[in-house]
């Protein structure tokens, strides 16, 4: 279950970013590495909602830093073990 939300999430950082060579690993910080601004880590946000058919607060947005910790926010989302 993990490896299908990490290569989604990946999948959607890519499409966002429309750089597909870009090698992003669950430690890839979304916003030091990536640059991601706060409204492309919102649009992230709402089609993992949409894909994931969850919602995800606020305050746990404020733990989504890296491609891992967005990975375990969804897992949490849809009751998965963690790491």
């Amino acid at each position: 279950m993990r490896d299908s939300i990490k290569a989604k999430i990946i999948a959607l950082i890519r499409k966002t970013i429309d750089d597909e060579s870009l090698v992003i690993v669950e430690e890839t910080n979304l916003v030091n590495e990536l640059e991601l601004s706060s409204l492309e880590i919102l649009s992230l946000l709402g089609r993992l909602e949409v894909e994931y058919n969850t919602e995800i607060s606020d305050s746990v947005l404020r733990r989504m830093t890296t491609v891992g910790s967005m990975i375990d926010v969804v897992m949490e989302q849809l009751g998965g073990s963690m790491r």
